[in-house]
């Protein structure tokens, strides 16, 4: 692979990784936002119907936890090979 075509990767998985970042920078927020709202929601509402949509946000809240869990491990994984493109440049490929 020239150093170019290493360098083209690196900067394309750099803009992958911000924007991943990013969008879980955003997401976190609205979820603190959800969970603060959904606590109001908890204090004052009761009942059947209650129950039924509690059932579904748990489950719905579950997975985005597990996406969030994911994306960290994805974050650290493009991290991982950014800084190992970035060695392979600065030896100029003679790793």
């Amino acid at each position: 692979m020239s150093a170019t075509n290493v360098t083209q990767l690196r900067i394309r998985l750099q803009e992958l990784l911000d924007k991943l970042e990013g969008f879980d920078r955003w997401m976190d927020a609205d979820m603190r936002v959800l969970d603060g709202a959904w606590s109001r929601l908890n204090a004052v509402w009761d009942g059947v119907a209650y129950e039924n949509f509690t059932g579904s946000w748990n489950d719905v809240h579950t997975v985005l936890q597990q996406y969030t869990r994911q994306c960290r491990q994805y974050e650290e994984f493009l991290r991982y090979r950014i800084e190992a493109l970035e060695r392979f440049e600065r030896s100029q490929g003679e790793m």
